[in-house]
């Protein structure tokens, strides 16, 4: 990424930020008249939360203590600048778009950079990122979640080129921001592992915690707030667009199980924010055994890895087979877990694009569970609620898109022939320990 020319330090050749410039610009028009103009309502409501959220700040509020929040603490870094920049709701929402397009182009760059490590034709990997952009729609600047998907972008890029302090602290912050990105920290792990570094593992593993650590300081004299706040997600049960609450819809078109839904919500000044989840016979069951179910296949793919990496040349190839793993992981994380928002698919863009080099069909499966989800949020998101056929369908349709992904990508090859039960159960058992 980095390269010295008459000892001036630069990131690209010209030529290359031309590109990346082109790109940037279709971004901007993107963000700010296909997503703004042609949708100016369509998902807003998160960002007047936001906005409400900073503004308590700014009013001399603590977070966790005076009111509820819902995110670790490092969520805060995307929604203060805004507010800083504007008092008014409207001028919070274009600030807050605007820096969305600014977290955009971090990981433009930080693609191109990772495509040049690779050998990776920049140019098609910054296209199939648009395309997945473009698919996912006004979600994308609507919600933050470009932040902690650029943040595991940049601990990716910086894992790759052997800054390994700087790739766990920005998989530390991502995780202090939404929790997700603690799963990419296993990958990290075993390649570590694999190379007997042991050193180096003890010391990453005490950045992740430090840096975790650090970000939670100003929170830990209202701890039991914090957990509060927080316990609301343990509490909701099976979001509506879920994969577990797809079956439930099943099971109540055969007629074996009768499925309703409702409302689930914080409040913050009479603003009323949550997410609407199943009731079912089954939903405690399922939402028990959602956690459970994502540790056992991170897990597996956990072994999966080790087993690559093990092979006859898997040291070698592991630069160019790790950002495939990570989609593995975060597409495991997605499809066991009792929420399946809208927003979460942003998380998936950067290592589409990736993967998708090599796997184009790849790129076309994710452009259609975009244009699906975009179907039924926000504008269907009521019928689906009542449970209409079509959105249910499209719905059902959607996530067994994201299961066969998933089932296509996952790393059966690595499945060594000298896999026994207890081998893998001793894995199993371990990766669980890891992540309790």
């Amino acid at each position: 990424m980095f390269a010295r020319k008459r000892g001036r330090l630069r990131l690209f050749p010209p030529g290359l930020w031309r590109i990346l410039s082109l790109y940037a610009f279709f971004h901007l028009v993107l963000f700010f008249v296909a997503f703004l103009f042609l949708y100016p309502q369509q998902g807003a409501g998160d960002i007047r939360l936001y906005f409400r959220w900073s503004s308590k700040i700014f009013d001399g509020y603590y977070p966790y203590r005076d009111f509820s929040f819902q995110y670790p603490p490092f969520a805060w870094v995307p929604f203060l600048p805004p507010r800083l920049l504007s008092s008014s709701e409207t001028g919070y929402i274009l600030w807050f778009i605007l820096e969305m397009f600014l977290l955009d182009a971090v990981i433009l760059v930080t693609l191109a950079a990772i495509a040049r490590q690779l050998g990776r034709s920049t140019s098609q990997v910054l296209t199939h990122y648009t395309v997945a952009i473009m698919a996912l729609g006004p979600v994308v600047t609507r919600r933050f979640d470009l932040f902690p998907a650029a943040l595991v972008l940049i601990s990716l890029w910086a894992f790759l080129k052997g800054r390994h302090t700087l790739a766990w602290t920005t998989l530390a912050f991502g995780a202090t921001a939404k929790l997700y990105p603690i799963a990419i920290s296993g990958l990290f792990a075993l390649i570590y592992l694999s190379r007997r570094q042991y050193r180096r593992l003890i010391a990453s593993a005490a950045t992740l915690v430090l840096v975790s650590l650090a970000v939670s300081l100003p929170f830990l004299p209202f701890l039991d707030d914090v957990r509060r706040s927080l316990a609301y997600h343990q509490q909701r049960g099976l979001q509506i667009e879920s994969t577990f609450s797809s079956l439930l819809m099943v099971g109540k078109a055969l007629g074996l199980e009768p499925v309703s839904s409702r409302f689930t919500y914080l409040e913050l000044d009479g603003y009323r924010y949550g997410n609407d989840v199943v009731n079912a016979p089954l939903t405690s069951l399922l939402t028990d055994l959602s956690p459970f179910l994502t540790l056992v296949m991170l897990s597996l793919v956990y072994f999966l890895y080790l087993a690559h990496l093990q092979r006859p040349g898997g040291k070698e190839r592991e630069r160019e087979q790790l950002h495939e793993y990570v989609l593995v992981v975060l597409l495991v994380v997605l499809i066991t877990s009792s929420v399946l928002s809208p927003q979460f698919l942003v998380w998936l863009a950067p290592s589409i694009a990736l993967v998708s080099t090599e796997k184009p069909r790849l790129l076309w499966l994710f452009v259609l569970v975009g244009v699906l989800t975009q179907y039924n949020w926000p504008s269907h998101f009521d019928a689906l609620v009542r449970m209409e056929p079509v959105p249910v369908t499209v719905l059902l349709t959607r996530n067994a898109l994201l299961v066969t992904m998933t089932v296509w990508l996952f790393p059966w090859r690595s499945v060594p022939s000298t896999l026994t039960l207890g081998r893998l159960k001793r894995v199993i058992t371990l990766g669980i320990r890891q992540h309790i």
